[in-house]
């Protein structure tokens, strides 16, 4: 390689990295004007292309952040209604955590209401669950029997199996 032109390429106004071009020619080149201005507005094509590229990347990360978001408004807004009318309360509340689990893409849906223990330890017992099938109940988890936990009541949710 005996002659190089390396020009910067922006990405949204910050430097992305550079577009070399070369000449192997076994004589020494020198880079003509015109050359220069050519693959340098052919670089700052590649560089607005970049950038485009990764703003509409972004904006289809907040299109699907918007649209979760709303699944888990409509989800709660539905549940409403079906918790305030249910006939069966235990299984309305299942039914939420279900239609909570997958509008948000979680695994596990749960409620732990938190006890005071005689010895003044805070302990969870989930009372309602929802899980995908394939998992462990959280109820009878291990890891999950006699946590100790600060607050009144939780709402738990994963996004993986425990």
């Amino acid at each position: 390689m005996h002659s190089v032109l390396s020009i910067s390429v922006m990405i949204g106004g910050e430097f992305h990295g550079n577009l070399a071009f070369t000449d192997d020619s076994p004589d020494r080149r020198s880079w003509t004007p015109t050359e220069v201005q050519t693959l340098t507005t052919l670089t700052q094509l590649v560089g607005a292309a970049l950038t485009r590229h990764h703003q509409e990347r972004k904006r289809t990360e907040a299109e699907a952040k918007l649209g979760n978001r709303d699944a888990i408004l409509q989800a709660v807004t539905d549940s409403a209604a079906n918790l305030l009318n249910a006939q069966n309360l235990d299984g309305a509340i299942t039914g939420t955590l279900a239609a909570l689990a997958r509008r948000s893409g979680s695994a596990a849906f749960y409620i732990t209401p938190l006890t005071l223990t005689a010895d003044q330890r805070v302990v969870a017992n989930v009372s309602h669950e929802w899980f995908k099938p394939g998992m462990v109940p959280v109820k009878t988890h291990p890891a999950f029997i006699q946590c100790r936990c600060h607050g009144g009541l939780s709402l738990g949710a994963t996004d993986r199996g425990i």
